[in-house]
């Protein structure tokens, strides 16, 4: 079990390195399961901050998807990224589970041209805020991994239940290659509810 109020694994990014068969605090640890972030920042909170759900088994090929409680962490993200489920971010198939592992950059030979970011919310009081980042990650199996992330983008968001989008539609969004991109809703105070709408262009480069 992971006690995700334990401060070894209160962030996203503890969570898949535990999951991963890392932890500078476990024994007994495996290394047959295998986990990655989509819509989140390792650095993200994952204390109280996940949807929580009755046991589900984890056996499909695709994996099983966890989401955040925006009510709770005051945010919506969404990755700029087409690979949202196991069957195209591991390396291998098969044979020993325990050498099957990850895509070191989830993001290599990728590049992603963002075109509009629409964002309603409802929520209590104070700011909100559209950013989009710009993150160096690495994934480790074994070991833990990494994240260097840069706000690109900043603006204000709309008033609660006001909608407010920002467009790049001459060019797009300027990309850079192999890197990950995630576009963020931040509120000051909890999200009831929350529509957003992201229109992005992703494309392999050799």
């Amino acid at each position: 079990m992971i006690d995700v109020s334990d401060a070894a694994c209160d962030t996203l990014g503890e969570v898949v390195d535990t999951i991963n068969g890392y932890c500078s605090t476990c024994t007994g640890r495996s290394s047959k399961w295998r986990a990655f972030i989509v819509d989140g920042l390792r650095a993200d909170s994952s204390n109280d901050t996940l949807v929580t759900f009755a046991a589900t088994a984890a056996t499909a090929e695709a994996g099983l998807n966890l989401v955040t409680d925006t009510d709770v962490a005051f945010k919506d993200t969404t990755a700029l990224s087409s690979c949202r489920n196991m069957t195209c971010m591991l390396t291998g198939r098969g044979g020993n589970v325990a050498s099957i592992g990850l895509k070191k950059n989830p993001a290599e030979g990728q590049k992603v041209l963002l075109w509009e970011a629409s964002y309603t919310s409802t929520y209590g009081s104070g700011t909100s805020t559209i950013q989009v980042i710009k993150c160096d990650t690495v994934q480790n199996v074994g070991n833990p991994g990494s994240e260097t992330c840069t706000t690109v983008y900043s603006a204000a968001g709309g008033a609660t239940t006001v909608n407010a989008t920002k467009s790049w539609t001459t060019w797009g969004f300027p990309p850079d290659a192999d890197k990950r991109y995630l576009v963020r809703l931040n509120n000051s105070a909890a999200m009831a509810t929350v529509t957003a709408s992201i229109y992005a262009t992703e494309f392999p480069y050799r």
